[in-house]
C-alpha cells in the first residue's frame, strides 16, 4: 500500500459563503478557495495560477475525503493578490475545488 503524501476533506453542505479576498481573480469560480482546516497543505486542481510550478514525481500522491489515494502532479507558488502567495501549493488536478490549509 502507498504512503500518502499529504490528505484532504472538504464537505459540501447546502450553501457555500465565500469571501472574494481568497480569489486569484473573480473571474470565474475556479479562481475561489475554500479554507479547510483538515487539509495539511494548500491544494488546487489548476495549473494556471502558479507562477512558478516544480513537477513531483508520479509516487507523490494524498488521501481525498472519500479515502482514495490521488496523484500531486506538481508543486508551487500562486500569487493571490498584490499582498498575499501561497508557497509550496500542491497541484492536485483530481481536486474539484482550491483549499487553502489553515
Amino acid at each position: 500500500m502507498e504512503k500518502p503524501f499529504g490528505s484532504c476533506s472538504l464537505a459540501q453542505n447546502g450553501k457555500i459563503l465565500i469571501s472574494h479576498a481568497f480569489s486569484a481573480s473573480n473571474k470565474d469560480h475556479s479562481s475561489i478557495w475554500v479554507i479547510d482546516s483538515g487539509t495539511t497543505d494548500h491544494m488546487t486542481h489548476s495549473a494556471v495560477s502558479f507562477r512558478s510550478y516544480q513537477p513531483c514525481p508520479s509516487s507523490k500522491k494524498i488521501t481525498v475525503v472519500d479515502g482514495f489515494l490521488t496523484t500531486i502532479a506538481s508543486q508551487g507558488t500562486i500569487p493571490l493578490n498584490h499582498l498575499l502567495t501561497l508557497k509550496q501549493v500542491l497541484h492536485v488536478p483530481n481536486l474539484t475545488a482550491n483549499l487553502l490549509s489553515i
